[in-house]
C-alpha cells in the first residue's frame, strides 16, 4: 500500500527534474557569458589596435603627437585600452609597433602596423584560462 501511494505522489518531481537538467542550464549560461566576454575583449583590443595604428601613421607622417616614437605609440595604446578594457589587460610590453610596412592583409603600399597581444586570462582557472593569449593587429595607410 505504501508503494502505491508513493507512485502517485508528485511533490518532489520538480526538484528531481531540476537536478537532472539544471546543471546543463548553468553550463550553457556560463558558456554564453564567457563567449560574450571574450568577444567584447577581442573587439576592444581591435579598436585599440586600429586607433593606435592611425595615431602612429599620423605621428610618423605629420609629426603630430602623441605617437611620434614607438614608446609614445605603446603608451598611447595602453591609455586608449584603459578606456574600455580591464585595467592592466594591456601593458606597453604587449604592444608591438611594427612601424612602416609595405604590405598588410594582402594589400601593398605604405602602412603603419601595430600588433597587440594579451595574456590577461593566463592565471584564471579553466575554461577562461584556456585562452592564454588574445591577439590582434591593425594597419593604417601612410603617405
Amino acid at each position: 500500500m505504501t508503494w502505491r501511494r508513493l507512485r502517485r505522489d508528485i511533490k518532489g518531481s520538480t526538484t528531481v527534474e531540476f537536478a537532472v537538467v539544471g546543471w546543463m542550464l548553468c553550463m550553457v549560461t556560463f558558456g554564453i557569458v564567457e563567449t560574450g566576454l571574450l568577444w567584447w575583449l577581442k573587439s576592444g583590443m581591435q579598436v585599440t589596435a586600429s586607433l593606435t595604428a592611425r595615431c602612429g601613421a599620423l605621428g610618423n607622417t605629420y609629426g603630430t603627437p602623441p605617437c611620434t616614437s614607438p614608446t609614445n605609440t605603446q603608451n598611447y595604446a595602453v591609455s586608449t585600452a584603459s578606456s574600455w578594457l580591464f585595467p592592466n589587460m594591456i601593458v606597453a610590453n604587449n604592444v608591438t609597433v611594427n612601424g612602416r610596412v609595405t604590405a598588410c592583409n594582402g594589400f601593398t603600399g605604405n602602412f603603419f602596423k601595430v600588433s597587440i597581444s594579451s595574456n590577461f586570462f593566463q592565471f584564471l582557472p579553466p575554461p577562461l584560462g584556456n585562452y592564454a593569449s588574445l591577439s590582434t593587429s591593425a594597419c593604417f595607410p601612410m603617405q
